[in-house]
């Protein structure tokens, strides 16, 4: 597989995944149809058992969704294949989530947005001590429509007193 904005190398059991959409690896229509293929090709690839996913910018692990292309590739339904009733973002999302793999991020650097969406839908999340975390939708005054504020609420559990 050749991809634009996703660079493979696999080695038994473990394929790693480095993002790489330069200058600030901002997530855009490019990326999420290849991240879309890249999980239909790890459905069938049941020798890997491990996927980890990192960036090749060292500042940003994913901008967020590029704001060019946020309408038209957040309700492009070709994006969003099986799932029509959802955003890609969303969509590329739960893909992410039920991967037979155990998905790691190895996460230094910003992830903002659709990014944060994204990476909340590994398994396991690693991020170095100067990884920021950000959801832009609250401070942007728009909704945010990837899962992730969904998803950030499991991660964290429940409250307890």
């Amino acid at each position: 597989m050749n991809f634009e904005t996703v660079k493979l190398r696999e080695q038994p059991g473990v394929l790693y995944v480095t993002l790489s959409n330069p200058p600030i690896n901002l997530m855009n229509g490019t990326m999420i149809r290849e991240l879309f293929q890249l999980s239909g090709f790890l459905m069938q690839r049941k020798d890997l058992k491990v996927v980890v996913i990192d960036s090749a910018d060292p500042d940003f692990f994913i901008a967020h969704f590029d704001l060019d292309e946020l309408e038209a590739g957040l309700s492009d339904p070709a994006m969003a294949g099986r799932y029509p009733d959802m955003n890609a973002v969303q969509a590329l999302a739960l893909n992410w989530q039920n991967l037979p793999q155990i998905t790691i991020g190895k996460i230094d650097g910003r992830v903002r947005g659709g990014g944060l969406d994204l990476a909340l839908a590994f398994d396991m999340r690693l991020a170095s001590q100067s990884s920021l975390f950000c959801f832009p939708a609250a401070s942007g005054h728009f909704l945010a429509c990837g899962g992730g504020t969904t998803r950030m609420l499991l991660a964290a559990g429940p409250g307890r007193e």
